[in-house]
């Protein structure tokens, strides 16, 4: 959308370094952002789903680094 690559855009002005998550051929956000996560999925629940384990994954490994005790 216009919106999200006016953001990039405003992220890349201020040093500000940006990751998104995309489906399909990642569109023209994957060419401005520092990190493209893409499903090259053609549905959108396909994608949606993906998004949601690469989420999941994500946030547990942020907790096994910060909470290390909570995985022994």
């Amino acid at each position: 959308s216009k919106n999200l690559i006016a953001a990039v855009e405003t992220a890349k002005k201020l040093g500000v370094k940006s990751a998104a998550l995309l489906g399909r051929d990642g569109g023209e956000l994957q060419k401005l952002v520092d990190l493209a996560v893409v499903v090259p999925a053609e549905t959108s629940d396909r994608i949606q789903e993906m998004h949601i384990k690469i989420i999941h994954t994500l946030i547990e490994s942020v907790e096994r680094r910060f909470f290390p005790e909570n995985y022994s």
